[in-house]
């Protein structure tokens, strides 16, 4: 029998056992996954790897802190402390 892989520690697993749908539903909407935002309705930073779009960066600049007030679009990744471009 193949072991199955954990949830992330802040999916709530309503059925021991078994991860719901709606667990994962919940997770995925939560993480903003592959969602246009705006650069003040990004989650806190923590979770590395977790990735977004941002409609309004101040900057283009790859790897840097992204800050709003601006007009660029850019993938924005979570590297565990801050939001960067990317």
């Amino acid at each position: 029998m193949a072991n199955k892989p954990l949830p992330p520690a802040d999916v709530t697993v309503t059925t021991p056992g078994r991860l719901m749908e709606q667990d994962w539903y919940d997770y995925f909407r939560d993480q903003n996954v592959g969602v246009n935002k705006t650069v003040s309705t990004l989650p806190t930073a923590g979770v590395v790897g977790r990735r977004s779009f941002v409609t309004d960066a101040n900057a283009t600049t790859f790897a840097s802190v992204v800050a709003g007030g601006g007009a660029n679009k850019v993938p924005v990744y979570d590297d565990g402390t801050n939001w960067r471009i990317g």
